[in-house]
């Protein structure tokens, strides 16, 4: 069970809210959300809300290089005093910090181990002593931040400090950037220690953090006054002074628990220098990853196969890695291949032919799925022994939006299968594509299960890679086996994306109906895409019902895929050739480009389908 969100009121007008994330649906934020002062508590009394803080202010970049291998986050670990303002100062670090798209406070609190009926009892007496290191479960806590670094999604407890107890509820956390951890103990560990990129210690006169504690504990926690000072003599200050104190021999910077603006003004730019530096810029480098070269032999561990010939396109001979399986080249697929490319074909005669190729899409895929024996009985009282599907659990993904034109495909052969979803968008002067929302059914967003798991990644078409690689990325930090991911699509480039993701993710298996020779990096005009934002965006939102998009995602930016220009577009050749010159200028990549004003990047498949997603759902300029 977890429980709903909230919404905390930021303590400087024109910050950005913090989102207090008692069940994080993903990146995305409520719709609706409700505004609640910080120190406020519920109407029903002392506040036992998380003390998990997440700022999710942006569409989440690239965290991976062309590897795919995982950038770790930025972890800072903030020890000190209880009441000393550790998570005063988180947040105003957190405040400082511009244009970071997702960062979450951890408080060491949350993971106070769970109390007997006995220990409860004298918790509730002021007799417990919640200051010392066994206390906490720390083999959990390590586990967790160890896992965070790593990229992998995590549940965090949470702890009631009405009840003395942790209770059943749960906070799901993905992917920050930044990661703070708070609590008194955090410099205690050398194991925990080794995860932290910045180990700050906030140090505090004894006398401030009792009556600090007091104003807290009373108002936040519903405690007496008898009860805080009591504990506070006979466990808190002597734990503070033998195992807390020590620890600010590991920090590598001392802040003041009071007035330290100066403090956390030199560390929130030191932060933003050293984000600077582990920032991604990979859709270029996936555009131009060349093809494993071709060698001739009969070793069956031989990783390219030659591309079946497609004379039309000129493509004999065109090795592709033997990951990605390319349905049989018949005359019925090329007719409906043609139907796709053709430029006037009308919508419900596109939406038809995706919806066939589709079809053959799904039954392919649904080949490579494992299936065991069955037995079943006949009406004639003997038996049929046949096959079954042989997987725990089961799901489709969708890249949003263009992946959606599969879905009623897919929902011909497995009516009953769970749908997800994964909205990325591109940025619109780079083209790098940014996470805006996940949304995973719960069997993926649970460890266990997600490792028994088989998911079908969906998405139009395939050109530099960049939004399919970020999408695999994404399941297999929920640790979804990466050969049982099975990438569905309708049409691929033989140039880069294919080869990158072979290259990063050798065991996830592309089924692919349709294979275009080129890849274009062009600029695309914003003024025709614009008007028709309104019905994409509703029209998106009606056809995947688990869509959540940030506050701050790209409004402006219509929902096509990067990968595709939209019908009506004029695209400009980022070097200025063949497309209609433009005075070059270089551009956020190191590239020499067109002015980007009311304009995109994309990576066109040619010669393409176009935006597949603006074809199938009749949207976009005309």
């Amino acid at each position: 069970m977890q429980a709903a969100h909230q919404i905390v009121q930021p303590s400087t007008p024109g910050t950005p809210l913090l989102r207090t994330v008692e069940s994080a649906e993903g990146l995305g934020t409520p719709s609706s959300p409700s505004l609640q002062p910080i120190a406020k508590p519920s109407a029903g009394g002392p506040s036992t809300r998380s003390k998990t803080i997440v700022l999710a202010e942006a569409g989440r970049p690239p965290w991976y290089n062309a590897a795919g291998q995982t950038v770790p986050p930025y972890i800072v670990g903030i020890a000190g005093g209880s009441a000393s303002g550790k998570t005063s100062v988180a947040r105003a670090i957190l405040e400082k910090l511009p244009n970071v798209p997702h960062i979450v406070i951890i408080s060491q609190d949350s993971f106070y181990k769970p109390l007997t009926k006995t220990e409860s009892e004298r918790a509730f007496r002021s007799e417990y002593d919640f200051d010392h290191p066994s206390a906490f479960d720390t083999e959990l806590f390590k586990a967790t931040i160890d896992n965070l670094s790593r990229g992998m999604a995590v549940e965090v407890p949470v702890y009631s400090f009405v009840k003395h107890n942790r209770l059943p509820d749960s906070n799901y956390l993905y992917g920050p950037a930044v990661l703070i951890v708070e609590g008194i103990f955090v410099l205690h560990d050398p194991e925990l220690r080794d995860l932290l990129s910045l180990k700050i210690f906030v140090d505090l006169d004894s006398d401030l953090m009792l009556a600090r504690r007091i104003l807290r504990d009373t108002v936040e926690r519903g405690r007496d006054l008898s009860g805080i000072i009591s504990q506070y003599t006979r466990y808190v200050k002597p734990n503070y002074e033998r195992y807390v104190s020590p620890t600010s021999k590991h920090a590598d910077i001392i802040v003041p628990g009071a007035n330290n603006e100066v403090a956390v003004d030199i560390i929130s730019q030191h932060m933003e220098k050293q984000l600077r530096s582990r920032a991604m810029r990979l859709r270029t480098e996936l555009s131009k990853t060349p093809a494993t070269p071709h060698v001739e032999s009969a070793s069956p561990f031989d990783t390219m196969t030659p591309l079946a010939k497609t004379p039309s396109l000129g493509l004999a001979n065109t090795p592709l890695p033997n990951t990605v399986i390319l349905l049989p080249q018949t005359p019925q697929l090329q007719s409906l291949l043609t139907i796709l490319h053709d430029r006037s074909t009308p919508t419900s005669d596109f939406t038809f032919a995706c919806k066939r190729v589709g079809t053959l899409v799904v039954e392919r895929a649904a080949a490579l799925l494992p299936y065991r024996q069955q037995t079943v009985q006949l009406h004639t009282g003997g038996s049929y022994t046949g096959m079954e599907l042989d997987v725990s659990s089961i799901c489709s993904v969708s890249i949003l939006r263009s992946g959606s034109v599969l879905e009623p495909s897919l929902r011909r052969a497995f009516p009953a299968m769970s749908l997800g979803s994964l909205l990325i968008q591109s940025n619109e002067e780079d083209g790098e594509p940014y996470l805006y929302d996940v949304s995973l059914p719960s069997f993926v967003r649970r460890r266990s299960s997600a490792e028994k798991s088989w998911v079908l990644l969906l998405d139009a078409q395939i050109g530099t890679g960049a939004a399919a690689f970020m999408a695999i990325r994404v399941l297999l930090d929920h640790s979804v086996p990466e050969d049982q991911i099975i990438f569905l699509t309708l049409l691929a480039s033989a140039k880069g994306g294919v080869h990158a993701l072979h290259r990063a993710f050798p065991k996830v298996r592309i089924v692919v109906a349709g294979i275009d020779p080129g890849l274009e990096k062009l600029r695309i005009p914003l003024a025709d895409r614009r008007a028709s934002v309104s019905a994409d965006h509703a029209q998106s939102t009606s056809a995947h019902q688990t869509v959540q998009v940030s506050r701050s995602a790209p409004h402006h930016a219509a929902p096509a895929r990067p990968d595709e220009p939209a019908k009506g577009d004029h695209p400009t050749n980022v070097d200025g050739q063949g497309r209609g010159r433009a005075k070059p200028r270089q551009d956020s990549l190191g590239v020499t480009s067109p002015p980007a004003k009311n304009s995109r990047v994309v990576f066109a498949i040619t010669p393409g389908c176009g935006s597949i997603g603006d074809r199938f759902w009749g949207t976009g300029a005309k």
